[in-house]
C-alpha cells in the first residue's frame, strides 16, 4: 500500500489529500508519482523517469474537461501509469484517444468541498468570469464593457493570476498554485446570483454546484492556444448553460435573474456527467486516496 509520494498540484485539485500522505520534496524517494498532468514542461521528463525506474505514476484531473488533451481531438499521449478523471463524459474523451478503460478511474473531484451556502443578500449579484487565455483577449474586454453599462446589477470580476485587471469591475482575484483559491472562489459565491462568461470552466461548474445560473456570451473569435488552433469553445457545452450574444446581454441577464430556476436540473445533469457528483456513494476525497493507495 502507498504511503509516501511526490505530489505536483494545480488549481489545488490534491490539496485535501496532503494530511493522508507521507509527501517528499524528491520524485525519487517517493513510492508514487501523482501529478497534475504529464504533457507539458519538468513533468513530462519526472513521469517518464519514474517509469523507466518502476515508481507508479498517475495524473489527477486539473480542471473541467482537462480530460480533453489526452482525447481524440487533441491527441496527447497519457505517459503515467493511470489517470484520474472526475465524471464518466471524462473516461469516454480519454478512451477516444486510445488509453484502455482499466488505467482511467472516474474518482470525481474535491473541488467542490470547499463551498458554503448561498446567502440571502438585496443586490442583484453579477460575477463575470473572463475567459482564461495563454494572452489577453478582446471577446473579455467587450463583455466587460456591455456589463459596465447595464443599470441595477453589481458586478464583480474573478480574475486569476497572469489576468490583467484593466478593463474590469470590482476585481476579485486568486491564485490557482496557492492554498485558498478555492475559499476565495467560496466566499465569492455564496453572494453570487448569476455568473457571466463566455465559456463553461471550473468555476462555472462551481457555480452550478450551488444551483447558481450561468450564462454564456457568444462573441468568440478563433485563435490559438499555446500551440494549438482553437476554432470553437461551444463544442463541450454541457447545455446546462445560457447562451446569449452580446446585444442580448443585458435583457437576458434580466430574464435569467427572474427565472433563477432556469435549467436547474440540466445543471444537475451536468454535474453528474462532467464532475462525477453523484456518480458513485464514496466521495471524491476517499475515492482518490484509495486509488492512490493501491498504485503499487
Amino acid at each position: 500500500m502507498i504511503k509516501r509520494i511526490y505530489l505536483e498540484d494545480h488549481n489545488q485539485v490534491l490539496e485535501g489529500i496532503r494530511n493522508s500522505f507521507d509527501v517528499v520534496d524528491n520524485w525519487m524517494e517517493a513510492e508514487a508519482v501523482v501529478v497534475w498532468q504529464d504533457i507539458r514542461g519538468e513533468l513530462v521528463q519526472t513521469v517518464a523517469n519514474a517509469n523507466l525506474l518502476g515508481i507508479p505514476t498517475i495524473v489527477m484531473q486539473h480542471g473541467l474537461r482537462a480530460s480533453r488533451e489526452y482525447s481524440s481531438d487533441f491527441g496527447k499521449v497519457l505517459l503515467a501509469k493511470k489517470i484520474m478523471v472526475w465524471g464518466p463524459k471524462d473516461k469516454e474523451r480519454v478512451m477516444s484517444g486510445g488509453v484502455e478503460p482499466e488505467r482511467i478511474e472516474v474518482t470525481g473531484t474535491i473541488i467542490f468541498d470547499s463551498l458554503k451556502t448561498v446567502e440571502t443578500h438585496e443586490e442583484k449579484n453579477v460575477l463575470f468570469v473572463p475567459l482564461h487565455w495563454d494572452k489577453e483577449i478582446r471577446e473579455n474586454f467587450e463583455v466587460a464593457e456591455k456589463l459596465a453599462l447595464i443599470k441595477g446589477i453589481n458586478v464583480r470580476t474573478k480574475l486569476i493570476e497572469g489576468q490583467r485587471k484593466n478593463h474590469y469591475q470590482n476585481v476579485i482575484r486568486s491564485n490557482r498554485d496557492k492554498v485558498g483559491h478555492l475559499e476565495i472562489i467560496s466566499e465569492i459565491l455564496r453572494t453570487t446570483d448569476l455568473v457571466v462568461s463566455l465559456s463553461e470552466s471550473t468555476l462555472e461548474f462551481m457555480a452550478y454546484y450551488l444551483d447558481i445560473p450561468v450564462i454564456t456570451v457568444n462573441n468568440w473569435k478563433p485563435k490559438y492556444f499555446l500551440d494549438t488552433y482553437i476554432e470553437s469553445i461551444n463544442k463541450y457545452f454541457s447545455g446546462a448553460n445560457i447562451e446569449t450574444n452580446l446585444d442580448d446581454l443585458e435583457k437576458t441577464i434580466f430574464w435569467v435573474l427572474n427565472n433563477r430556476q432556469i435549467k436547474s436540473k440540466e445543471r444537475k445533469k451536468a454535474l453528474y456527467e462532467e464532475a462525477g457528483i453523484g456518480f458513485r456513494k464514496m466521495n471524491a476525497r476517499k475515492k482518490i486516496i484509495e486509488v492512490i493507495r493501491n498504485l503499487g
